[in-house]
């Protein structure tokens, strides 16, 4: 362990400094970074072992100069730090906003990195996991947008949310199908091969919740990386691929940040469609995740939102998202999934005291709330 004093200063960057972040933010953000480029590096031998990244290695140097500072007895080893990730973020004694966690939340369920941890990746504004699926849909919406063709980027989103496991086969139908054919290359950047550690007897299981892998623990059990999956218990197998059958998965963060919140988004256009209103789905290249008219030409627009920490997304929002005025709407909303209710009844009451972009016509609420209001609408 390398604690020094100096790694309490060293590690801030201009743009975290820039953005405010507590010290034990900091500590938290490089923690949380350490873990998912530890996960990524540990899958193909399907448990966390040395080397381990920087991040995670700084992210302990500041933990233990904190402990220190507070009196307190700091994890003596980044082995020891893993056990630490696996115990409530409440316990660890560190100085963070208020409302920025609860009582439950862990940076790593297992071996898994939780929610909590992808959200605290995106804690500061260089964040390499924010930016590498934004590089990617920046392309993609630039070449649909040269081309003139939404309909192509409609189809390249409904993809990586209604397949993110393929076997070999069905994967090059993908890339020769006719209305994915300006995104090939884009096709192929978005999937890699799916881990073999995470085969059981010769087979590749996806989730019947969401349809991801089911990841092999260190129990030799198989669990699924998503945390309502993992919440709701809905972890039984769907599909099963031979690990002869070159089966590709999509990569981690379009499934975090593209393909969990986009099964809400299918989800609830659906529920829109049965009440007879006309939905569209990602509007002039993505404006925002849905455009809702209703009969007497009233517009609403909608955007999903899938994290564990409604205190996280509010800053993230605040911090990147403003609802464009183009295409018009007259309502808009940020909606969440139904499922984080359970998680944490308070949800929207957080997101609403520490999101700054919330007005008389932009609101937030789940999605059976925002459904329920639809439906009143349309009494009227």
């Amino acid at each position: 362990m390398d604690a020094t004093g100096s790694g309490q200063r060293s590690d801030l960057s201009h743009n975290e400094t820039s953005f405010n972040l507590r010290p034990d933010e900091v500590t938290l953000h490089l923690i949380a970074s350490g873990l998912i480029k530890l996960s990524e590096q540990a899958q193909s031998e399907g448990f966390l072992e040395p080397p381990y990244p920087p991040p995670l290695q700084r992210g302990l140097n500041r933990l233990a100069l904190a402990c220190l500072q507070r009196g307190r007895q700091p994890p003596q080893s980044l082995m020891e730090l893993l056990d630490w990730c696996r115990k409530p973020l409440a316990d660890w004694g560190l100085d963070l906003p208020d409302g920025s966690i609860d009582n439950a939340e862990c940076l790593l369920d297992g071996q898994i990195p939780t929610a909590t941890c992808e959200a605290w990746t995106r804690s500061g504004k260089d964040i390499e996991a924010d930016l590498s699926e934004e590089r990617l849909l920046s392309d993609v919406l630039n070449t649909c947008r040269s081309a003139n063709d939404p309909q192509t980027y409609v189809a390249f989103r409904r993809l990586l949310i209604k397949r993110p496991v393929m076997d070999g086969l069905t994967y090059q139908m993908m890339l020769a199908d006719s209305s994915l054919e300006l995104l090939i290359n884009q096709v192929r950047a978005a999937y890699e091969p799916a881990p073999l550690s995470a085969a059981r007897n010769g087979f590749l299981e996806t989730c019947a919740g969401c349809g991801n892998l089911l990841l092999r623990t260190r129990y030799d059990q198989w669990v699924c990386e998503d945390d309502l999956c993992r919440a709701s218990g809905n972890m039984k197998p769907r599909d099963r691929f031979s690990v002869r059958d070159d089966v590709v998965w999509l990569r981690r963060d379009l499934r975090r940040y593209i393909a969990a919140p986009g099964r809400a988004e299918l989800r609830l256009a659906e529920q829109f469609e049965r009440l007879g209103v006309e939905v569209e789905l990602w509007p002039e290249f993505d404006k925002y995740d849905m455009r809702v008219t209703f009969p007497d030409e009233e517009v609403w627009a909608i955007d999903v939102k899938d994290w564990r920490n409604p205190f996280l997304l509010a800053r993230h929002v605040n911090r990147t998202k403003r609802f464009p005025l183009d295409p018009p709407w007259n309502r808009a909303f940020f909606v969440f999934p139904d499922a984080r209710r359970q998680q944490r009844s308070d949800y929207v009451r957080a997101f609403k005291i520490y999101c700054h972009v919330l007005s008389n016509h932009i609101e937030a609420c789940f999605e059976y709330d925002v459904l329920q209001r639809a439906k009143q609408k349309l009494k009227q």
